[in-house]
């Protein structure tokens, strides 16, 4: 309240008032701070002039004002002093505090040294028009002026805020992006000022900054994008005021960017190559090509590129394989996704590469035949074959060899997985042999059969009786 005091009174009641004031500018350590019923000050930190008495530092005037506020809105102000110059520095005093709100801060102005900001909050549930507060300054180390009047007129909040409902965005290509317009229209008098916010996938353009301000009757328009990261359905309902039709939904589809025709891939043998291969089919259902990136199980990486252009509306065919050298059965991914995180993946799968023989004779075109040439009786002359697992399991082996051929040397009973043997056979024939021989080997493996035709001449020793064959 004011304090009004005429000569009688300041006369008797000197002490009491004394008092009073001395209580309510105690000094305070921050530049604004509430003390009850006592004031609010804006205390400069920096001591009073030295040497000089409060009539010689003198009072400056406070400055009338009136300023408009929105009932359950905070609102930012100046408040004046008339200074002896621009550059003395005024300190500021809450006398009376308004009843329709509360000033929350009183802070000094950053430039200007004869005036403060002050922030209100005007009560939304008050059903007065106006309110009021009385101020009160003086310089450094000086005396307080008397207290200055200052109005506010409070306007009422209503549900004048107005929205679109509902905007569709439709379906947006996770990848792509779509803006869309929502039209804000304020259909009250007092002006209106929100913060909006937005969470991905939707982005606000305009206002860039967030902040939107409507004067009374005012339309704006608010950009918004949608950006979606992920695919399915989106909704997010970006709220403008707290009125019956301050709210917008925001509805959004985010689309394939491609698809997975492969969902699961079993690599099957190519006999050729001794690899494992497959085919993994991608679809791009949009109208634009899309880049996407790939990464696979270690075994299979060395097939992958690192990224792929699938073209608009086709499939595309990506081949993957396992190196000829692994055989062991497989179970692992290939994943396709985007920079935005967006991942699919593929399961692949191969069964272990079954155990089989490859026969190879050196120096000869063919596996069908081998040719010892011409042989005295009871002399030994041998040849040799290669046999190869190129398979993860190990193959069992069987050896028939009619007389008189004969294996030189033991390739056991299985050929292990990915394994080689090189094999021996000779033709030793008795010293009372003549003539040629022909009779056919068949080498067994699984269900793999080989038959070799071996061919010889036995010739008449030089001492037409032969020699012993060796072991005999």
């Amino acid at each position: 309240m004011f304090l009004s005091m005429n000569r009688s009174r300041f006369r008797t009641s000197f002490a009491f008032v004394a008092a009073v004031l001395a209580f309510a500018c105690l000094p305070v350590a921050s530049h604004a701070q509430l003390f009850g019923g006592n004031g609010l000050f804006n205390r400069n930190k920096d001591d009073a002039p030295v040497g000089l008495s409060p009539e010689q530092i003198g009072i400056p005037t406070p400055v009338t004002g009136k300023v408009e506020a929105v009932k359950g809105m905070e609102i930012q102000f100046e408040i004046h002093a008339q200074s002896k110059t621009p550059a003395a520095k005024v300190e500021f005093l809450i006398r009376t505090f308004p009843s329709a709100g509360k000033i929350t801060s009183l802070v000094d102005h950053p430039s200007k040294r004869n005036a403060a900001i002050v922030t209100y909050y005007a009560d939304p549930g008050s059903t007065a028009e106006s309110d009021a507060f009385a101020f009160a300054v003086r310089y450094r180390g000086g005396r307080y002026s008397s207290a200055m009047r200052y109005d506010i007129s409070l306007g009422e909040v209503k549900s004048e805020i107005s929205t679109d409902k509902e905007i569709d965005f439709g379906a947006v290509v996770v990848g792509s992006s779509v803006e869309k317009e929502i039209t804000v229209r304020n259909l009250g008098k007092a002006e209106f000022s929100t913060r909006l916010a937005l969470s991905p996938p939707w982005y606000l353009v305009d206002p860039a900054d967030g902040n939107l301000s409507l004067s009374g009757n005012g339309v704006r328009k608010v950009k918004v994008e949608f950006r979606p990261n992920l695919p399915g359905e989106t909704t997010y309902f970006l709220s403008f005021s707290r009125s019956k039709h301050g709210t917008t939904k925001l509805i959004g589809q985010g689309g394939e960017p491609f698809r997975l025709v492969t969902q699961q891939a079993t690599l099957s043998l190519d006999e050729r190559s001794g690899k494992r291969v497959g085919e993994l089919v991608l679809l791009n259902p949009g109208v634009k090509p899309v880049r996407v990136l790939a990464r696979g199980s270690n075994r299979l990486s060395a097939s992958l590129e690192k990224e792929y252009f699938l073209p608009p509306g086709k499939p595309r065919s990506i081949k993957v394989a396992l190196a000829a050298t692994d055989t062991a059965p497989f179970d692992g991914m290939v994943q396709f996704y985007l920079e935005t995180g967006l991942t699919k993946t593929v399961q692949v799968v191969a069964p272990v590469v079954p155990g089989s023989l490859q026969l190879s004779i050196p120096g000869s075109v063919t596996t069908e035949l081998i040719n010892f040439g011409q042989v005295k009786a009871g002399e030994m002359v041998d040849r040799s074959i290669i046999l190869t697992n190129p398979g993860g399991v190990a193959v069992p082996l069987e050896f028939h060899i009619p007389s008189p051929f004969r294996l030189l040397n033991d390739p056991g009973p299985a050929l292990a997985p990915m394994g080689s043997v090189n094999i021996a056979i000779g033709l030793n024939p008795p010293v009372t042999s003549r003539g040629p021989v022909d009779v056919t080997m068949n080498i067994f493996g699984n269900e793999q059969t080989f038959p070799v035709r071996l061919m010889g001449n036995v010739l008449k020793s030089k001492s037409g009786t032969g020699a012993a064959a060796p072991g005999n």
